[in-house]
């Protein structure tokens, strides 16, 4: 029962993201065809992994002290993330990669829920003015990962869906409403998609031939798209270093979920496309990044499955 409210959570955030997108976006027939494409495609890796869902070994006993770490480090990253973001000004991808950084190097046993909660910390003081909200949403991010473990593992993105999700949770507990998004045009994926591409290819290379962990890999690829963004704003005005690190989750995934660099840059080009489909809405949500990634990655991942299908 908890590994399927974790699959739940897991399959109906991005659901959520993409339907938002769908009401908020006049149709045209590109994006509909885009759209289209991108939920069948992930549909497939969802309907795969409920498949295989009760053949997942389950541990023997659920240890309610390590769920209770996982969740206390959760929301402690979640909190820290917020107050260096807003309150240091430090920006939340700057904010979410330095805590995540620091959590790989030096607590690398509880980095992955740190890292979990520093996406709920991206979070806008518009959408959660005080770290009550923010806190709330940790918790169920939280829970959502203890319940989600080896649910959708080595699928990039996962942690960022699961922070997304709580933060739904929370809006719906207190009162908080997400503003809107900015709108992006489509010229945008001249700069996105192959920073994307890059950024994915880099963070996969840190960690599948470097031997560093993915939280540390992804990290590193989002600091260091921060350190670039005021060369690149000569370029471009597009959001590039928030594509970066939405691209670097992409590159947290397994190699046996994307199996190669060239699978891995398509993927990462992917979620450029859906960061550009979900641009206005969901505005400020933290996680968001990472379901972008997580719809990109199961949607490669699904059409993976079918061409095995089709053999």
């Amino acid at each position: 029962m908890l590994r399927r409210t974790g699959f739940a959570a897991l399959a109906l955030a991005p659901a959520v993201l993409l339907a938002g997108a769908a009401t908020a976006q006049p149709d045209t027939g590109t994006t509909t065809a885009a759209r289209t494409a991108i939920v069948l495609a992930a549909g497939t890796a969802v309907v795969a992994e409920r498949d295989v869902l009760d053949a997942i070994p389950l541990a023997d006993t659920l240890h309610v002290r390590d769920a209770g770490v996982t969740v206390a480090a959760t929301v402690l990253g979640s909190v820290a993330t917020y107050a260096l973001s807003v309150h240091a000004d430090l920006g939340p991808v700057l904010a979410s990669a330095g805590v995540g950084l620091v959590a790989g190097l030096v607590v690398p046993a509880i980095a992955v829920a740190v890292y979990c909660g520093s996406f709920v910390g991206m979070a806008s003081p518009a959408l959660f003015p005080t770290p009550v909200g923010v806190a709330t949403a940790g918790l169920a991010a939280g829970v959502g990962l203890v319940a989600a473990d080896g649910v959708f593992d080595g699928v990039g993105g996962k942690l960022g869906t699961l922070a997304f999700a709580g933060c739904l949770a929370a809006a719906v507990a207190t009162p908080a409403s997400f503003p809107s998004g900015t709108a992006l045009p489509t010229s945008t994926l001249l700069v996105a998609v192959p920073v994307a591409a890059v950024a994915a290819v880099v963070a996969f290379h840190l960690h599948a031939e470097r031997g560093h962990s993915t939280v540390v890999a992804s990290a590193l690829v989002g600091v260091l798209a921060v350190a670039l963004r005021p060369a690149l704003s000569h370029v471009t005005d597009a959001p590039l270093a928030a594509v970066a690190f939405c691209a670097s989750f992409v590159g947290m995934s397994a190699p046996r979920r994307l199996h190669s660099n060239r699978v891995v840059a398509l993927a990462g080009a992917l979620a450029a496309v859906v960061f550009l489909l979900t641009s206005p809405v969901f505005g400020g949500a933290g996680g968001k990044l990472g379901t972008t990634a997580f719809v990109a990655c199961t949607a490669v991942v699904g059409v993976v499955e079918l061409q095995k299908e089709l053999r």
